[in-house]
């Protein structure tokens, strides 16, 4: 879902409360049930939470508790590699405390948690012209980034 972080609230819930939504806002009564078990969990989330007063110390322990709550839901907490893209819109927001994030929980060997700067874009539609999404174009040099780098942290060819 867009527009949403750990306390920026997408409608009546922020992540931590749609994640549990089988079907979002849709029907709120199902719960979801992984299925499947991905090879990664790639997070992009936060940057909204750039314009709140949500501390860094708060972002971090958030941040640590919800990939808590997916590698459960996933893998029983086995530690699957979690990677948090940022940079796409909001700059810098956040970016600090999502490489905090990642010492907290003692470096990208000990965690399996990587951040991953993506291509800061804002030629695509938005409110006004300080608020925008990356373009089509934009989000390709992302997808650029980020798919050798899955490659290489699974191992695939």
């Amino acid at each position: 879902h867009s527009v949403i972080g750990f306390k920026t609230a997408a409608g009546a819930f922020n992540i931590q409360g749609l994640y549990d939504n089988q079907y979002a806002y849709r029907e709120l009564e199902t719960t979801y049930n992984p299925e499947r078990v991905p090879d990664a969990i790639i997070l992009h989330v936060g940057m909204n939470d750039s314009a709140t007063d949500l501390t860094s110390g708060v972002f971090v322990e958030t941040a640590k508790e919800f990939i808590d709550t997916l590698r459960n839901d996933y893998y029983g907490g086995r530690k699957v590699p979690v990677v948090w893209l940022y940079n796409t819109m909001f700059h810098a927001g956040r970016t600090g405390e999502i490489k905090a994030l990642i010492q907290y929980m003692g470096g990208e060997a000990e965690s399996r948690v990587y951040a991953v700067e993506l291509n800061y874009g804002t030629s695509g539609s938005g409110l006004s012209a300080t608020s925008r999404y990356p373009s089509a174009e934009e989000h390709q040099k992302s997808v650029d980034i980020l798919v050798p780098y899955l490659k290489n942290l699974l191992k695939l060819k």
